[in-house]
């Protein structure tokens, strides 16, 4: 079996947390902050109605990736226990 490096996969979860940190950034930009900004924007409804679907998608795939990172973390966090 190959011997685990444990200095490297601290860094590796470090850099997981940090991505996890900026992800869950991101989600109240997506969900309010800029839905209002479009919302007093003077742009059609439909229009808004546009971007507010894609926002939603990018604040569900965000919510996807944090979840992923948590588990890749878990992942390596138990490769340092072996």
């Amino acid at each position: 079996m190959k011997t685990v490096d444990k200095d490297h996969i601290q860094k590796v979860v470090d850099e997981i947390r940090a991505a996890t940190v900026n992800e869950d950034l991101c989600i109240p930009l997506y969900t309010s902050h800029i839905k209002q900004a479009f919302y007093w924007s003077g742009l059609d409804k439909e229009v808004r109605e546009e971007i507010a679907n894609g926002l939603r998608v990018l604040e569900r795939e965000t919510r996807w990736h944090v979840k992923a990172l948590r588990e890749i973390e878990k992942i390596y966090l138990e490769s340092i226990k072996k």
